[in-house]
């Protein structure tokens, strides 16, 4: 059902083409279209569940990739631009949503009130058959060269694997930045490599990411008078295409600078700066892990209070027994760093009276 529908919108935008001045049609003509054949098809197929098929079917007219490019240069301050765009995407989904809300109702009227199937999940293969067929698809879309071909498909399965992966770290809403960012990286290294331009990967990649079925059904929401489920669906719109333009962002920050970074350090600088950077990258991933809360609540964390307070405590310890290190070592050069000596003294003792204390008394404290 898609195919076909995709097939006749491919028509009418090859039509539009050739009369120049008739292209803003294309989406609402092909919006009422196509709600009219799905709600159509629905009736005589009761196994179709139309909301699936009526996305799939318009996808190549939503202007996911047009609003997550906006934001993209709002963010950099190119408000006139951005601004731009964004309105450009806004009048386009409201075009489509308007197409699918007329079409519908000729539907209604033709056929009687539509009975929803339920959605049947598909097979973990044939995603990987989608993926293939997506980066062939976006190949001939934008006239890629034959020799292109094979990084377009690159591009996708990045993108792809890169969301599933962002997906178990962050949530489905942010963990395209991930994705994002993977994408950006290897269209930027592709590019320095080659010669040749980043588009070639990075557009690709980004269409399979960015949140133009969230746009199409919000304005449907907001035509229903469902205001609730509409803004909802709009914030996780805005918040998938700030997560996107981030990625992109960083991206391209890393890819700028990783060529000419170079390392400054040697010898035990290098292994200090090192160990440092460890230390501070397992404190933050024990940040995180220890707290949890995927019900809305605090449940179960994986390291429990009284283990966090127990590391609090005896890290003050340490670090007292850090500062009597560094008191003996400063010892030697009394007379040249008198200060230095009295203020580190004074801050050991501090720290050494407030260990002891919180030992002592960790247990009723807790």
């Amino acid at each position: 059902m898609a195919a076909s529908a995709g097939a006749f919108i491919g028509v009418l935008e090859e039509l539009a083409a050739r009369r120049g001045s008739r292209d803003r049609l294309v989406p609402p003509a092909s919006a009422t279209s196509v709600a009219f054949g799905v709600a159509a098809i629905a009736m005589l197929w009761p196994d179709l569940f139309p909301p699936v098929a009526l996305v799939a079917s318009l996808i190549v007219l939503v202007p996911g990739l047009e609003f997550t490019l906006a934001i993209k240069e709002i963010s950099t301050e190119n408000l006139v631009a951005g601004s731009a765009r964004l309105t450009s995407a806004i009048g386009d989904f409201l075009l489509l949503a308007f197409g699918v809300a007329l079409g519908t109702q000729f539907a209604a009227a033709a056929f009687g009130p539509a009975q929803a199937a339920a959605p049947v999940a598909l097979p973990a293969w044939a995603t990987l058959v989608a993926v293939a067929i997506a980066a062939l698809g976006f190949a001939m879309r934008f006239n890629a060269h034959l020799r292109d071909v094979p990084w377009v498909a690159v591009a996708c399965v990045i993108s792809w694997t890169g969301a599933l992966g962002g997906t178990v770290l962050l949530g489905p809403d942010l963990g395209v930045f991930v994705a994002a960012l993977a994408v950006g990286l290897a269209a930027n290294a592709r590019a320095r490599w080659s010669g040749t331009s980043s588009m070639v990967m990075m557009i690709p990649g980004l269409i399979l990411l960015v949140p133009g079925s969230f746009g199409l059904r919000a304005t449907e929401l907001m035509l229903q008078h469902d205001v609730v489920s509409a803004l909802d669906t709009v914030f996780s719109m805005l918040l998938v295409a700030t997560a996107l333009s981030t990625g992109l962002l960083l991206a391209n920050l890393l890819a700028a600078h990783l060529v000419r970074f170079r390392i400054q350090a040697t010898g035990k600088r290098m292994v200090y700066g090192v160990l440092i950077a460890l230390i501070g990258l397992a404190l933050t991933w024990l940040v995180i892990a220890s707290g949890n809360s995927s019900d809305g609540f605090q449940t179960e964390p994986v390291f429990s209070y009284q283990v966090l307070w127990k590391g609090f405590v005896h890290g003050l310890g340490i670090c007292w027994l850090g500062s009597l290190v560094g008191l003996w070592l400063m010892f030697s050069s009394f007379q040249q760093r008198k200060l230095e000596f009295i203020a580190l003294a004074c801050g050991s003792a501090f720290l050494g009276f407030g260990s002891i204390l919180l030992i002592i008394n960790s247990a009723s404290l807790y």
